[in-house]
């Protein structure tokens, strides 16, 4: 039996293992050493709880991941493979100094693996772990997307990586065959997401001389799309994840984006004028049957509202475009869009009876606003 393992031992089935092996293989930077406790490790936990060995190589895997990282902390993270659910969720944490703590988060991920039933037959429950990469400000993060074709898309914040999925960020358009970049999209910016504590991210303020300005340079872009590049040679049809920490790029995950994902970013075949009219709750979706523009609250993405996102699809025109306020990779998102749904993603607010026109094409500006709310 093999508690704990490194990222070039890895055989098995979880996408977000198989990603960092991706990045691995393509010599793309990701933070290192990466840690596998594995699903026999998982096997022997449910039997037996954590027992002192497991528990001896997940202090010792810690204390090897901070002596080649003596300035960073260690994240854990789950890997969960389960038949016929596409990324299942699970719990998270942030920067880890402690063996106690790490112990106790390995522990958490089994435990929720567990309790949601994740170990039916076919099923792989690993956790990992490795060097915690946290940008603090100016520094930054965001996601790297590569259609099957056309440019790639880089969205950028402030801070850790996952604000881009909630919060107004930056969008820059890069043509990989040429390496220039094609149009840019700088949004005023207000918040940013940070680690608060060892097993919290929290929303901060977004300092007054950095929210109006390009997130990320130009150099670092094309930087970003060269390392993009590598993978792009052989591999389409992903979004990488990565964070900024004193001019050093670091990937921190590599997952494949479905067939309906990968129309975010092409051209719709018409554009739409209509009146926005607002879903922030499910009383919301009585009124929607007739809307030709339907534009989701950004409480009901921040806090992923799954039944109402699950109930949309079948209460709207099949022409209907919904604008959603996070990532293309978000899982409402992507719900929507497995559902057939035409998705618009934006940061910008819409008033319910505002009268806009949608220009369905990735690549150019999307939204005009033609007047003012509808009384």
């Amino acid at each position: 039996m093999k508690r704990i393992i490194g990222i070039e031992e890895y055989k098995g089935k979880c996408e977000r293992l198989l990603g960092f092996k991706k990045l691995v293989r393509y010599g793309i930077r990701t933070p290192c050493p990466i840690k596998i406790i594995t699903h026999d490790a998982f096997e022997e936990y449910r039997k037996k709880g954590m027992t002192g060995k497991l528990r001896a190589e997940i202090t010792a895997s810690l204390k090897e991941i901070k002596s080649r990282n003596p300035e960073k902390g260690v994240i854990a993270r789950r890997g969960y493979h389960v038949p016929g659910m596409q990324s299942p969720p699970g719990p998270r944490s942030s920067i880890i100094e402690n063996p106690e703590t790490i112990v106790q988060e390995i522990k958490k991920i089994f435990n929720f693996a567990l309790a949601k039933k994740y170990d039916v037959e076919g099923s792989e429950i690993t956790a990992f772990m490795h060097p915690f990469i946290n940008p603090t400000l100016p520094m930054a993060g965001g996601n790297v997307t590569i259609p099957i074709t056309g440019n790639i898309l880089v969205e950028a914040i402030y801070g850790n990586d996952e604000g881009v999925l909630t919060l107004p960020h930056d969008s820059y358009w890069v043509d990989l065959s040429r390496l220039e970049i094609t149009r840019k999209e700088i949004l005023r910016k207000t918040k940013y997401m940070r680690f608060l504590d060892e097993k919290k991210y929290g929303i901060a303020d977004l300092p007054e001389d950095l929210r109006a300005r390009q997130v990320l340079d130009d150099e670092i872009i094309l930087g970003l799309a060269k390392q993009a590049k590598k993978l792009a040679r052989k591999y389409r049809g992903c979004r990488l994840e990565f964070d900024i920490i004193e001019d050093e790029i670091y990937f921190t995950e590599c997952s494949a984006i479905n067939d309906t994902a990968k129309t975010a970013l092409t051209d719709y075949a018409n554009s739409v004028t209509g009146i926005v009219t607002k879903v922030n709750s499910k009383k919301d979706l009585e009124k929607i049957k007739s809307a030709s523009i339907i534009c989701i609250g950004r409480d009901v993405e921040k806090n992923e509202l799954m039944d109402i996102v699950t109930i949309l699809p079948k209460k709207i025109s099949p022409e209907a475009v919904v604008l959603f306020p996070g990532g293309i990779t978000s899982h409402p998102s992507i719900i929507l869009r497995e559902c057939g749904v035409k998705v618009v993603h934006t940061a910008e607010e819409f008033i319910h009876g505002e009268r806009i026109r949608i220009g369905l094409d990735g690549n150019k500006n999307l939204i005009s606003r033609i007047g003012g709310k509808n009384e």
